[in-house]
C-alpha cells in the first residue's frame, strides 16, 4: 500500500517543498509559465500587425489593449516569482 511518498525520506513528491525547484509543482508552475511567456511573444506579433493596420478600430484597439494588460499581469507575475525564488 503507497502512503503517497517517494519511499525515500517519507516526503511526498507532488508537493516538495524543497527549494531545488524538482518537484512536480514547480514542474508544472515552469510548463504553465512556459505558455505563458510564448503567448505574449505571440500576442506582441499581433499587436505589431494591428498597430501596422491603417484601418484598425477603437474596438480592435482596446481589445488589443485588454489582452496585452493581462499578459504583462502575467510576464509580472513571473518576474517577481523567479526573483523571489532567486533571492532578488
Amino acid at each position: 500500500m503507497s502512503d503517497g511518498s517517494d519511499g525515500s525520506d517519507g516526503t511526498d513528491d507532488d508537493t516538495d517543498s524543497d527549494t531545488t525547484g524538482t518537484g512536480a509543482v514547480s514542474r508544472l508552475a515552469d510548463g504553465i509559465e512556459s505558455v505563458q511567456l510564448g503567448m505574449a511573444g505571440e500576442l506582441l506579433g499581433h499587436a505589431d500587425d494591428l498597430l501596422a493596420d491603417r484601418r484598425v478600430t477603437s474596438g480592435e484597439l482596446r481589445y488589443l489593449a485588454g489582452r496585452l494588460t493581462e499578459s504583462l499581469r502575467d510576464v509580472k507575475r513571473i518576474a517577481e516569482s523567479r526573483g523571489a525564488r532567486l533571492g532578488v
